[in-house]
């Protein structure tokens, strides 16, 4: 017995390619506008980390956060305030001797 959904005998196959397959598609892209978006940006919240970073390292690279005479170096500075704002504990120097009341205070806002 033979396969009804099976090839019968005498049956030929034609492979022949739509038209609509192998013509060309054109299609027409528009110059892109470069829209101003202003305040609403979601980049001013990379922005905002990024100015809140630096006010914090400048309060902390001040003689008035350090417990050393002089300032505080530049990197410990960003690196800290980096740290203090994304709450990762990391520190270079110890919090409890290297800074002062104003420092202390930097880092906890």
């Amino acid at each position: 017995m033979q396969n009804p959904s099976g090839p019968r005998p005498g049956d030929k196959v034609v492979r022949r390619p739509r038209q609509s397959e192998i013509s060309p598609v054109h299609t027409h892209v528009g110059r892109r506008e470069v829209s101003v978006r202003g305040p609403t940006s979601p980049m001013m919240l990379v922005y905002s980390f990024f100015v809140v970073a630096l006010i914090g390292a400048l309060l902390l690279y001040l003689p008035i956060s350090s417990t050393e005479p002089g300032f505080m170096s530049p990197t410990g500075a960003l690196f800290t305030s980096i740290s203090a704002m994304t709450g990762t504990g990391l520190i270079v120097v110890d919090t409890e001797q290297a800074w002062t009341g104003f420092g202390k205070v930097v880092i906890a806002f």
